[in-house]
């Protein structure tokens, strides 16, 4: 949650849509590294 936190209002603007909810998800996992 907190990687999720670090994208603020970003994450709650692309949460709304699946596809780019899945976008965010792989941008956390590259960041993450």
């Amino acid at each position: 949650m907190l990687k999720i936190e670090k994208l603020g209002n970003s994450f709650f603007c692309f949460c709304n849509t699946k596809i780019l909810n899945q976008t965010i998800l792989y941008y956390i996992s590259i960041s993450d590294q």
